[in-house]
């Protein structure tokens, strides 16, 4: 696209006035008054025997008068040990486990050479004596952007047997935290109970992930079914801290011959945590067992079966599909669709007992008894893009229908971590219809919760009530650039919403120095990327999302080649076995979406990128080597789409597929190279993971050969 010198002059006047209106800004701030600072001496911390790092990181200067100098020092007795106590991060060291929870307090003053802030409190909390930590992270590392699932494995009725790992694979390896006890457990000394895992855990999480969001799953096969539940119970009660709450215990054939679990149950599932509903479920082979307020899952499965049932439901195509409100296993897990499910308490009744009829790898969910427990569990919601509505200067913020719902909560919050806190701005029989002005906007986050009739609920990710990035791309060609500023420049001074960013969330009613302001901060910048793998590393096994927290994980032994990339490294695939395998990144039929990647050479057949257990997203066709895409809506006939663009000549090539809601589109080069002659409806929907280099069912002919490079996704349409 060629600017005209009109359009030239009008981008270069914005730049000068908005160099002015910043300077003029902080010339302003330059003569307030000095104000003291702020200490902040961070968050609670649980600790074991080992040494603790304190955080007084968050503490600042508001007038930003001068760098900060940090005082800390230890209140009450007895005394520890503070090591760079003049530094944001002092180190404490020397606790000592007893048989009961002790208290340390340390308190945090920082200056700016010129006021003293008032004091601040860190609070260590030494656990109760444990014995040796057993405990394993099964990860290379802990990943503070992941969920994570404590496991525990078979026994005895009262110890746990060793070499009993979670043995997930990738695809749940790439999704969550794995810890568990591999050599062993046994219970508390003099008890029945194994409480001292869920000391052994706060410890350990606390050192690990000190602020940490994301949601926690404990799970136990056999005798591990106890300390399970025993865990998530003290976490709970005992030290009942949101960061480390447990909301949901997994049963894997958690037989009633080592414990009576109705009052372990009871106690679980009063055990909520700043009001997140806590909720259990429960698979059973021969001996079927089921509670009440529990989503019971029945099956003729083997002992050990159950939990290798439990593992292949994450990406069996026969089991992780909604089916009209009867399906269980991974699917309600913390890394499956349902993840924000919760059941209401029933403690009289039984609501959802289903049946599993089939093996460990394939089969269907039915009903147990439709006439005795009828319950369907709520669809995941699905949120619609805001639609802003021009008369009431807001946004309409609404979802899809969910099937079994029978009541739509809107809610909106400041936290997206914290739903429970939300304020109910609506409750409807049919999706949320409200419209919201800016005086919600301080809230800023929104979703919508639904209900079925029996009172079990299921939210959607928050979303920020701010017009995402993808907004200021007004070229929608996914950067920001000049061409993006050209279009700001023909509506100057106009009343025109789609370039009327500021003041947010729903402008002014005029294009000016402020939306100049707002697109001038993100100059060059990825807008609204939903992920994006460099493959910039040069060693190691994983590949990083620089756009969010959906790493992916390198198997095989493919190259890293550091200056070998289209843009900076690439990651060479050897067609045999080498692919990166990611978590769940999107669902192809909940909306638009792009994806490009840069590649180079690879053979007729090979894949790019495709889905587990789904379709491929971009690869190569089988005769000539022509850029292709298997996504399709669920219409028999409807083909792949195939180009007549070769991209495994040896030579560099930006791929890329779009769906804009009704037509498939696919490019090479920047150029359009294949489209739909008419519309297709939604497409089909896959809930797995994806492969880089590799087909959906990794069959040895999929595998890449060649070099791919920057792996860009899109929630959206998007256009090179």
């Amino acid at each position: 696209m060629f600017c005209s010198k009109k359009t030239i002059l009008n981008v270069t006047t914005l730049i000068f006035v908005m160099v002015c209106t910043i300077f003029a800004l902080g010339l302003s701030d330059a003569s307030a008054d000095n104000q003291p600072p702020v200490a902040d001496a961070g968050l609670p911390r649980y600790a074991s025997v080992n040494p603790v790092t304190l955080d007084g990181t968050g503490s600042y200067d508001p007038d930003n008068s001068g760098p900060l100098s940090y005082s800390w020092r230890q209140v009450g007795f007895p005394s520890l040990t503070i090591a760079d106590a003049n530094t944001a991060t002092p180190t404490i060291s020397g606790f000592t486990q007893i048989g009961e929870i002790q208290n340390f307090k340390f308190e945090l003053v920082v200056s700016d050479d010129s006021n003293d802030s008032l004091p601040d409190i860190a609070i260590v909390k030494v656990v109760p004596f444990f014995g040796l930590s057993s405990l394993v992270l099964e990860n290379a590392s802990f990943d503070l952007k992941k969920p994570t699932i404590i496991y525990f494995g078979g026994g005895d009725c009262v110890n746990g047997f060793a070499g009993q790992p979670w043995n997930g694979g990738p695809d749940w390896m790439s999704r969550a935290n794995i810890i568990g006890f591999p050599s062993g457990y046994t219970r508390d000394s003099g008890a029945s109970t194994y409480y001292k895992y869920g000391d052994m855990i706060i410890a350990y999480l606390s050192s690990v992930a000190p602020d940490y969001r994301q949601a926690i799953q404990t799970s136990g096969w056999s005798t591990g079914g106890q300390p399970a539940i025993d865990v998530a119970v003290r976490l709970n009660l005992m030290y009942r801290d949101a960061r480390y709450a447990v909301n949901r215990v997994t049963f894997l054939d958690a037989t009633p011959y080592c414990r009576d679990y109705s009052e372990s149950i009871r106690s679980f599932l009063a055990s909520s945590v700043d009001g997140e509903q806590c909720w259990i479920d429960n698979y059973v082979g021969a001996t079927t067992v089921f509670h009440p307020s529990v989503l019971n899952v029945a099956s003729s499965l083997s002992h050990p079966d159950v939990p290798a049932w439990y593992l292949n439901s994450l990406t069996g195509s026969d089991m992780n599909q909604f089916n009209n409100g009867v399906v269980a296993g991974a699917y309600w897990s913390v890394v499956g669709p349902g993840k924000n499910l919760q059941l209401a308490s029933t403690p009289d009744a039984q609501i959802y007992n289903f049946r599993w009829n089939g093996g460990a790898s394939s089969g269907n969910m039915s009903f147990y008894n439709e006439s005795l427990y009828p319950g369907r569990l709520p669809e995941p919601v699905k949120l619609l893009d805001p639609v802003y509505i021009e008369d009431s200067r807001g946004y309409l913020l609404t979802c899809e229908e969910s099937e079994n719902a029978v009541s739509y909560e809107l809610l909106i919050g400041c936290d997206p971590y914290r739903v429970m806190d939300y304020e109910v701005i609506s409750d409807t029989l049919t999706p949320p219809n409200e419209v919201i002005t800016p005086c919600f906007f301080e809230l800023r986050w929104w979703t919508v919760r639904v209900r079925n009739k029996y009172g079990a609920s299921i939210y959607a990710d928050p979303k920020s009530i701010e017009p995402s990035l993808g907004i200021l791309d007004l070229h929608k060609n996914g950067k920001m650039d000049f061409r993006d500023f050209a279009v700001l420049a023909q509506y100057w001074s106009q009343n025109e919403l789609s370039v009327d960013f500021a003041p947010a969330p729903f402008g002014d009613g005029k294009v000016d120095i402020r939306d100049f302001a707002v697109m001038a901060n993100y100059w060059l910048a990825d807008l609204g990327i939903f992920a994006h793998w460099r493959l910039d590393e040069t060693a190691g096994s994983v590949a990083k999302d620089s756009a969010g927290d959906k790493n992916g994980t390198v198997y095989g032994n493919p190259l890293w080649q550091p200056t070998g990339g289209a843009i900076n490294g690439a990651l060479e695939f050897d067609g045999v076995n080498d692919y990166v395998s990611t978590g769940f990144v999107l669902n192809p039929a909940t909306g638009s979406f792009s994806v490009f990647a840069w590649t180079k050479g690879g053979a007729p057949n090979q894949v790019i990128i495709s889905q587990t257990n789904g379709a491929i997203w971009l690869g190569a066709d089988s005769s000539d080597g022509k850029l292709l895409t298997r996504l399709k809506d669920a219409t028999p006939w409807i083909p792949a789409l195939v180009s007549d663009f070769v991209i495994t000549d040896g030579d560099w090539h930006q791929v890329g597929f779009v769906w804009d809601g009704t037509r498939r589109h696919l490019y090479a080069d920047d150029e359009e190279v294949a489209t739909d002659s008419s519309n297709l409806g939604k497409l089909v929907s896959y809930n797995g993971g994806l492969y880089i280099g590799a087909g959906p069912g990794l069959s040895a002919t999929s595998f890449w050969s060649g070099l791919i490079d920057d792996v860009r996704i899109y929630d959206r349409e998007v256009k090179p």
